[in-house]
């Protein structure tokens, strides 16, 4: 019976059903009440809801607005968000360069975050409009890593499988005619781990 925030079609939906189903809750135990991630925050601060599904940054965010009132549900599901990259495979074949060019400054990126911490987290605090003691707080949980895993295609596969209990049309991959694992190797040769 208690109204829970969450954001449809998104990472919000899937882990707030992941998180059901670990307290064996079904969708029909909870006041659904859909939103975008912002208004979330704000009902929930309000008092307009009694729980939230976001993700990071917002929940850290709200903890921090809610100070003591704020209650964080524990879990023993691991969250994680992965920023994926992605090219046409006419560009991955005709000028693989490009794609080179572009991992590399990822990767660059990746050891200026790694030298400069100080710098790097007030850079992202600036760019996500987020608190600095937000980010400060959140900074070891972040794996700032240029990479393609074994690990990273089960998370889709688990959330491609969930998709298709939920109804939406998502069509799985032949992931080994979508990955070009060159540019990565050439790259970054320890940060391509998936077997063939």
């Amino acid at each position: 019976g208690k109204r829970v925030g969450f954001t449809p079609n998104t990472q919000s939906e899937y882990f707030l059903d992941s998180f059901l189903l670990e307290y064996q809750l079904t969708k029909t135990d909870v006041d659904l009440q859909p939103m975008p991630v912002p208004d979330q925050v704000r009902a929930l601060t309000a008092g307009e809801v009694d729980a939230i599904a976001v993700w990071e940054p917002h929940a850290a965010e709200t903890a921090l607005m809610l100070g003591e009132n704020a209650l964080k549900m524990q879990t023993r599901l691991t969250y994680s968000t992965l920023w994926m990259a992605f090219a046409s495979r006419e560009l991955s074949q005709t000028d693989p360069q490009i794609l080179e060019s572009y991992l590399s400054a990822l990767f660059k990126a990746q050891k200026f975050i790694r030298d400069n911490p100080a710098e790097s987290k007030k850079i992202l605090a600036e760019y996500i409009s987020s608190p600095p003691e937000v980010i400060e707080e959140l900074w070891d949980q972040i794996d700032f890593k240029l990479l393609l895993t074994e690990r990273m295609l089960f998370l889709i596969e688990d959330q491609i499988q969930w998709a298709h209990s939920r109804g939406y049309e998502v069509s799985r991959p032949d992931w080994n005619a979508v990955i070009f694992p060159d540019a990565l190797k050439k790259v970054n040769p320890n940060g391509y781990s998936l077997f063939r």
